[in-house]
């Protein structure tokens, strides 16, 4: 779970459906749901401090991890870093 810096937007994985979803907490409503699969366990979710991508970390059926970049205003994986076996949590720097 992570919050944006304006706390307009809640970042929450859904580990028994493999999704993320992206939660407006002043309407109380799920704005989108960004599917995965169930192939992987989530391992944490942050938010880089300039509000623009979410990191989740993910640890998949043959133990392998990557990082996934989700653009938040498209709600999209942008890119995958590969991290090594089974992430556990992330953290940011406020400088990035």
């Amino acid at each position: 779970l992570a919050v944006t810096r304006d706390g307009r937007t809640i970042v929450s994985s859904v580990d028994v459906d493999g999704d993320l979803a992206f939660v407006d907490p002043i309407r109380e409503t799920v704005d989108a749901v960004l599917a995965f699969g169930e192939d992987a366990v989530f391992g944490g979710v942050a938010i880089h401090p300039h509000g623009q991508v979410a990191y989740v970390a993910r640890t998949h059926a043959d133990g392998a991890g990557t990082v996934e970049v989700v653009d938040l205003r498209s709600r999209t994986v942008v890119d995958t870093i590969f991290v090594g076996r089974e992430p556990r949590s992330l953290a940011i720097k406020d400088d990035g």
